[in-house]
């Protein structure tokens, strides 16, 4: 058993100091380094891009390089795992998506063709519909259903048009004492005053019929 060991050794030995072999190794050892190297400078650069820390890239590259090069992939593996999954400037621009996604989400809606419109606009810019008018005062704009103006508290153009809904107002009829109606004045025809002249004749002349 021992001669059959000594003879490996032996030719592995020999296979070691072949000019070709020795060469060929030395350039894999070059190439572990060489990847070595360019995966702790890979890491630092990963890392700056990743975070605005200072320190993070140096400490992510200097630990890539103490794990030696033969456990130096396993620390490129664990750098993959926790890295954050977004560079800066990734999510810097989709912070500022989101942000535009939400006011546009709150921006107000033209009621006529249902286009986006800002809240300072006075007229649709898609369908030219009215949304609102300037005020004579402060010259903010005014919302069609105001009754004052919400910025100086003037009055709005149409303050004093009756109110559709103020037109079609049932008034209150008051109730006498006895149960019937005290009509007002303005319910009651003009010429309700010569309409009774014909019963109060007829009652005097038959008044006068009886004494005679």
């Amino acid at each position: 058993m021992n001669g059959v060991t000594d003879a490996v050794g032996d030719a592995f030995g020999e296979l070691l100091r072949h000019p070709a072999i020795g060469i060929g190794l030395r350039f894999l050892v070059l190439y572990v380094v060489i990847v070595w190297i360019a995966s702790a400078w890979w890491v630092w650069r990963d890392a700056r891009a990743r975070t605005t820390d200072v320190f993070v890239p140096y400490l992510a590259a200097a630990a890539v390089i103490l794990v030696t090069p033969l456990l130096f992939p396993l620390a490129v593996v664990v750098y993959r795992l926790l890295r954050p999954p977004l560079t800066v400037s990734a999510a810097t621009a989709a912070e500022l998506q989101l942000a535009m996604l939400e006011e546009e989400a709150t921006r107000s809606e033209c009621g006529t063709c249902g286009a986006t419109v800002d809240d300072e606009w006075v007229a649709c810019p898609a369908c030219g519909a009215e949304l609102a008018t300037r005020c004579a005062a402060c010259g903010r704009p005014l919302e069609l259903d105001w009754t004052i103006c919400a910025w100086c508290a003037a009055e709005v153009p149409w303050a004093d048009d009756p109110s559709p809904v103020q037109a079609r107002a049932a008034v209150a009829i008051p109730i006498r004492p006895g149960g019937r109606p005290l009509l007002p004045v303005m319910a009651v025809p003009d010429d309700h005053h010569a309409r009774p002249t014909a019963p109060r004749a007829r009652r005097r002349a038959s008044t006068r019929r009886s004494d005679a």
